[in-house]
C-alpha cells in the first residue's frame, strides 16, 4: 500500500512539473499594460505568455500562472529548492495573505496581508522558535495603526506606539537593554512623524535607580526646561533648550 503511494506521489509531481514550462529568466521580456500591471513575453515573440511557467532566476525559481502574459493564481518562490514565498495574484495585483519563509524556511516567517496589489491589514514576523517577533498594520500599504516588537525570550512587548497614513502619532514606548546591566524605558510623543510632546528615559543598573532625563520636544526639536538625574551621584543637572 505504502509503495502504492509513493508511486501515486511520483506520478502527480510528474504531471505538475509537465504541466509547467521551465524557462529563464534571460529568456524573458517584461513591460506594462494600461493599468500598469506587468505582462511577460518570451524575448522575440509579440505575443504575452499564457499557462503555468517555472521561471529560472539564479537560485531562485518562481512558479506562476499568467494568463496574457499577466500574473493570475496561485505564486510561489523558492529557492535552493525550498519554497521562501507564496500567496496569489488576481488579475496582476496581489491579493489575500503572502507568506515569506526565512532561515530554515518554516517557522521564521513573515505574514502580509495584500489587497490589490497593497499591503491592507497586520503584518506579523515571527522568530525561528514560532513566537511573535512584531506586528504592524497598514491601510494602502502606509503604516496605519498599531505597531508592536516582541521580545524573543520572554515575549514581552519592546515597543509599541501607533501610526496615522504612514506618520508616527501619540505615545511610543520603548523599553531597551543599554548593555552593562543597564535598561530602560523611553517615552515619546509624536505629531503628524516628529517628536512633539513630553520626552522621558528612565533607565536602571541592576535593578536600581540609574539615570532619568526629562524634557520636552515641539515640532522635531527640543525646547523649553531638560534635566538629568544620576542616581549614583546624587545630582540634578538642569537646563534650557532653545
Amino acid at each position: 500500500m505504502k509503495k502504492l503511494i509513493a508511486l501515486l506521489f511520483g506520478f502527480l509531481l510528474g504531471v505538475t512539473a509537465y504541466a509547467q514550462k521551465l524557462i529563464d529568466w534571460q529568456e524573458i521580456e517584461t513591460s506594462k499594460d494600461s493599468y500598469q500591471h506587468t505582462v511577460y513575453y518570451q524575448k522575440g515573440k509579440k505575443k504575452p505568455l499564457n499557462g503555468n511557467y517555472r521561471i529560472q532566476k539564479g537560485a531562485d525559481e518562481e512558479i506562476v500562472s499568467l494568463k496574457k502574459g499577466v500574473m493570475d493564481g496561485k505564486y510561489r518562490r523558492l529557492r535552493d529548492g525550498v519554497v521562501r514565498e507564496e500567496g496569489n495574484y488576481i488579475d496582476g495585483l496581489r491579493n489575500g495573505l503572502f507568506v515569506e519563509y526565512y532561515q530554515d524556511g518554516t517557522t521564521h516567517r513573515k505574514d502580509t496581508p495584500m489587497k490589490d496589489g497593497k499591503i491592507d491589514g497586520t503584518v506579523v514576523t515571527y522568530f525561528s522558535n514560532g513566537k511573535k517577533e512584531s506586528e504592524k498594520t497598514y491601510r494602502n500599504s502606509l503604516e496605519h495603526g498599531t505597531e508592536r516588537r516582541y521580545s524573543q525570550s520572554s515575549g514581552e512587548i519592546l515597543i509599541e506606539g501607533q501610526w496615522t497614513d504612514g506618520k508616527k502619532e501619540g505615545m511610543w514606548k520603548e523599553i531597551f537593554d543599554a548593555g552593562g546591566g543597564v535598561t530602560g524605558v523611553k517615552m515619546q510623543h509624536y505629531q503628524e512623524g516628529e517628536l512633539d510632546g513630553p520626552y522621558s528615559v528612565e533607565m536602571s543598573k541592576g535593578g536600581k535607580p540609574y539615570i532619568t532625563i526629562r524634557g520636552q520636544f515641539a515640532k522635531g526639536r527640543k525646547t523649553g526646561k531638560w534635566s538629568q538625574y544620576d542616581a549614583e551621584l546624587g545630582n540634578t543637572r538642569e537646563w534650557n533648550e532653545k
